[in-house]
């Protein structure tokens, strides 16, 4: 299933930025990830599973997310959003 999103420039990005740090955990989350949404400096993201919101939203997941987005895709912040 692959991510419906404004940006899959910016995206696609981040995921090779998370494969070549062999970031594979956080990858295989992010890779089912039902849609995201660039907005200003933010990244939106909404998992694709109730297992992947619970594991992207942990405190230590999102900061290491963060660090990567910002570094992939120079956003200020990441949100995570349930779909509900």
């Amino acid at each position: 299933m692959a991510a419906q999103g404004n940006k899959p420039e910016l995206w696609n990005k981040l995921l090779e930025l998370l494969d070549d740090k062999l970031q594979l955990g956080l990858l295989d989350h992010l890779r089912r990830a039902q849609a995201y949404h660039f907005e200003a400096e933010t990244l939106i993201i909404e998992p694709g599973t109730p297992e992947d919101l619970k594991y992207l939203s942990k405190d230590a997941v999102l900061q290491q997310l963060h660090i990567f987005a910002q570094d992939a895709c120079q956003v200020e912040n990441v949100k995570i959003q349930s779909s509900k």
